[in-house]
């Protein structure tokens, strides 16, 4: 396995855990800062606007422009120090701009792991996705065993996100994975079919997060 693609697979997985990992840091977030569950689904509601309205910028533009390379070191940094601010934050706003905030910086690093896991050949351009995609169900797998600990040490757990994240970013220096300088943006945020995909994924997802709720709701009882 190249280390273009493992790369690719680090930052997927690393976004993808400060995603879902709400639905088990809010259990420790609601009891510290009396929250109630709509403030607790607020979050991750601001979080997918965020997500959803620089999906088509990042995905559709600047990675086809300037490369995925570069997109995943520019927005995997920047995601890193808003999570770095995640594990500073004393209160509920700051948390909800922040989520907000890491909503728009990590939508590129998906599009751009995909489009290193598409660099191959058409008999493995569909093992890579599939393994690509493994990301969410570990993601899934590691929060659960480990929820007592995040819960516990929630601030720890943006902690090593950060560093992971930051890591794998810097390592995407190295990757010479260019883009198209003949990309053209207005075809692609003219296409409502893809507008429409971004949507629908992200809607997807969010199947992921609404455990937390449930969870504060037994853990307040």
């Amino acid at each position: 396995m190249d280390r273009g693609f493992v790369i690719a697979w680090s930052v997927t997985f690393l976004q993808l855990s400060v995603r879902l990992g709400w639905g088990v840091v809010s259990v420790a977030v609601a009891e510290l800062l009396r929250l109630n569950s709509v403030q607790i689904g607020l979050v991750l509601t601001l979080f997918y606007i965020g997500y959803v309205a620089s999906s088509i910028p990042w995905g559709g533009v600047f990675i086809d422009r300037f490369g995925p390379s570069k997109s995943i070191l520019i927005s995997g940094t920047l995601s890193s120090a808003v999570i770095l601010m995640l594990f500073l934050a004393s209160n509920f706003t700051q948390i909800l701009l922040l989520y907000l905030l890491a909503g728009f910086l990590t939508a590129g690093l998906f599009p751009s792991a995909m489009k290193i896991a598409s660099r191959s050949t058409q008999e493995r351009v569909h093992g890579r996705v599939a393994l690509l995609e493994s990301a969410a169900p570990m993601v899934l797998i590691i929060l659960s065993a480990a929820s007592p600990l995040i819960i516990t040490h929630w601030r720890i757990f943006y902690l090593v996100i950060f560093l992971a994240l930051l890591i794998a970013s810097l390592s995407s220096i190295s990757l010479k994975i260019g883009g198209s300088r003949d990309a053209r943006p207005k075809s692609v945020l003219m296409n409502s079919r893809v507008a429409k995909a971004v949507v629908m994924r992200a809607g997807g997802e969010l199947w992921g997060g609404p455990g937390g709720e449930h969870q504060v709701g037994s853990y307040h009882s």
